[in-house]
């Protein structure tokens, strides 16, 4: 049975259910968006993955070097491993931008509203679109960190946070601390005052 595009989206009914499920399989496709490969186990989703890298190879990547870290979009596209889309209404389609960091691990960096499948299947389909839209620009122009320039996202109390956790690396703690002590340096020689009066000369009258 062919289900028109223009017709309006029935979780109960299985021809809608599959007809959506390729017009959002052939929408990723034509953004170039490629599904991830499934995994089994606890924490395995129960939906098909589909994934595309917006950032560009580093050198290091190039010539074959461990990867500093990509930035991805995801769509967690609401389709069963039967080729349907789930049968429960109130699902959605889901999209976000996801960085993998230098240990191999995800870590969330943005998110658009989710895409609820409500209406016609084609508008469906438009709203996904717009937010792969939204979401690649997220992507690609993330905030990022100061001393490591990975990308920040947004943790649970609100704040900025580096995806990498740098704060933690010994090697950015010492570029900090030198960045600080030439800050220093820079300061006294404008103002002219030693930032550390107890490495100059002794005051006058004192036995040492």
């Amino acid at each position: 049975m062919t289900v028109s595009h223009t017709t309006d989206y029935n979780p109960r009914n299985t021809a809608h259910r599959a007809a959506l499920a390729e017009g959002i399989t052939a929408a990723l496709a034509a953004a170039g968006f490629e599904e991830v490969p499934r995994t089994y186990g606890r924490y395995a989703t129960k939906e098909q993955v589909f994934s595309k890298r917006v950032d560009l190879p580093t050198i290091e990547e190039l010539i074959g070097a461990p990867c500093p870290g990509q930035m991805t979009v995801r769509v967690y596209s609401t389709i069963g491993f039967d080729g349907l889309v789930r049968n429960a209404g109130a699902d959605s389609i889901k999209v976000a931008a996801v960085y993998v960091d230098r240990k191999g691990k995800t870590r969330g960096i943005g998110s658009d509203t989710r895409v609820h499948r409500t209406g016609t299947i084609e508008r469906v389909l438009e709203r996904l679109t717009s937010r792969l839209g939204n979401v690649s620009k997220t992507a690609t122009q993330p905030c990022r960190c100061d001393d490591c320039g990975a990308p920040k996202f947004k943790s649970k109390k609100g704040n900025m946070v580096c995806a990498e956790f740098c704060w933690n690396d010994p090697t950015v703690q010492a570029r900090k601390a030198a960045k600080r002590q030439a800050k220093v340096r820079e300061e006294a020689k404008a103002t002219g005052v030693n930032p550390h009066p107890w490495l100059g000369p002794a005051p006058a009258g004192l036995p040492f």
